[in-house]
């Protein structure tokens, strides 16, 4: 984030206000407040970290809202990011993602992704039957 940047104070502000919202479980309103925090980023922070970290949040939450296709778009421009700044919240979005999709082989490649930055820990945030299917599908790679 740039300093004294009234537009990166802005989005952190939107990005901040959706976290709380998504905190104190209001899904629907957190969901509107990290659209606003993206649709801000994207005009006026383009290239900016903040607006990749908001993509990482904006992705999560689509996952929670089940817009599955939304989910893997959006974070889908922060991929490259997170690799370098080796965050697997996008990884991990993206598999949860494909596999509420019924795409196990994309999911796997995702999920392997974020198995290379976080280590095997990763499998353990998804459910029991899909950490299941994911590691059965990597297995068969």
């Amino acid at each position: 984030m740039t300093e004294n940047n009234p537009h990166a104070d802005h989005a952190f502000e939107l990005a901040n206000k959706a976290l709380f919202l998504e905190l104190d479980g209001t899904l629907s309103e957190a969901l509107h407040m990290w659209q606003q925090a993206s649709a801000y980023a994207d005009e006026h922070l383009p290239d900016d970290d903040l607006n990749f970290w908001i993509k990482s949040g904006y992705g999560s939450v689509l996952l929670e809202h089940q817009d599955y296709e939304l989910a893997i778009t959006v974070s889908g421009q922060a991929l490259s990011w997170c690799r370098d700044q080796k965050q697997p919240l996008l990884f991990l979005t993206t598999a949860k993602a494909y596999l509420k999709l019924g795409d196990t082989s994309k999911a796997a490649q995702f999920a392997h992704q974020a198995q290379q930055i976080s280590g095997d820990e990763i499998f353990d945030q998804f459910e029991p039957r899909d950490r299941e299917v994911i590691i059965a599908t990597l297995n068969h790679h």
